[in-house]
């Protein structure tokens, strides 16, 4: 038998929720606009997820794992790990100047050297940040939307990463559901940093883990049975024998369910003969529809 891990201890501190400001691109420069809760309709929506890892190579892999981004023409997009180079790469990009609501990060960096975005096409009623019990700068990101004239929360975390920083992780999530719980629908995604095991058992029966609504662990096919979203094996950029599905779009919602999901950046591509893959992480892409009548 292996040994228990020691468990780092909870930080302490006092973890509170603080609202950001949104940017939107307008007479040739990004400008800062007021919360706005103004319901928009929407009938289906597509949520992608990335973790796009700030180590090697990342001035050749980011434009790639934008132009994939692009592609997927997501209504909601969240990062991790994103630098502040990623964000001057991201908001010179034309189609989100001229497509998105990013939520201003300039008072984000002081707490880490990188985080997570959010990105949106509907215009957010609010930004706010949670902060979060962590070793390593994490919070939650969130854009409230009013859709369909009901609150619709979609938020984005990476929660801390060494395996005996569970407890750490146990009191991230038990923070991060309360903060977001009131909303009519939640969506919560990004890098959870653990598989599938124990601590699945944190995440409250009202969410569905959007992949395993479509794709059970008896699936036919093994890559949609395991849903590994981090692959030694594949992955190159991935130095240390780990393979899991640490990835994550869950869904808390009477009103839409999820009819579509896939993967992203899990082909490499070459620059100048150096080949490479778009990130360590495959990304997300989740299509949620309502199941409201017409």
């Amino acid at each position: 038998m292996h040994p228990t891990p020691k468990m780092n201890p909870v930080p302490k501190g006092d973890f509170t929720s603080r609202p950001e400001k949104i940017l939107h691109h307008e007479m040739f420069s990004w400008r800062h606009k007021r919360e706005k809760k103004v319901s928009s309709d929407a009938r289906q929506l597509k949520v992608l997820t990335w973790n796009i890892f700030f180590g090697d190579d990342k001035k050749i892999r980011h434009p790639k794992l934008l132009d994939i981004v692009h592609s997927e023409d997501p209504d909601i997009i969240c990062f991790q790990e994103v630098t502040q180079d990623f964000v001057n790469l991201l908001m010179s990009q034309a189609w989100v100047r001229d497509h998105y609501f990013v939520a201003d990060l300039s008072n984000a960096w002081p707490a880490c050297w990188y985080g997570v975005m959010v990105l949106s096409k509907k215009r957010p009623a609010k930004v706010f940040r949670q902060l979060l019990p962590t070793r390593q700068g994490r919070s939650l990101l969130a854009f409230e939307f009013l859709i369909n004239g009901k609150s619709f929360v979609v938020s984005t975390i990476h929660l801390e990463s060494m395996d005996n920083d569970r407890d750490i992780r146990k009191a991230q999530m038990g923070i991060i559901f309360d903060q977001i719980g009131s909303s009519s629908s939640s969506i919560l995604c990004g890098d959870c940093n653990f598989g599938d095991g124990p601590e699945n058992e944190e995440i409250p029966h009202a969410y569905v883990d959007a992949w395993r609504v479509l794709h059970k662990t008896d699936d036919p096919d093994p890559k949609l049975a395991l849903g590994h979203t981090f692959d030694h094996e594949k992955n190159p950029l991935i130095p240390f024998p780990i393979t899991r599905r640490l990835d994550r779009v869950f869904l808390r919602s009477s009103e839409w369910e999820v009819v579509g999901m896939k993967m992203l950046g899990e082909e490499s591509f070459k620059v100048e003969e150096k080949k490479t893959w778009p990130s360590d992480h495959w990304g997300l892409s989740c299509i949620i529809r309502s199941n409201a009548s017409s």
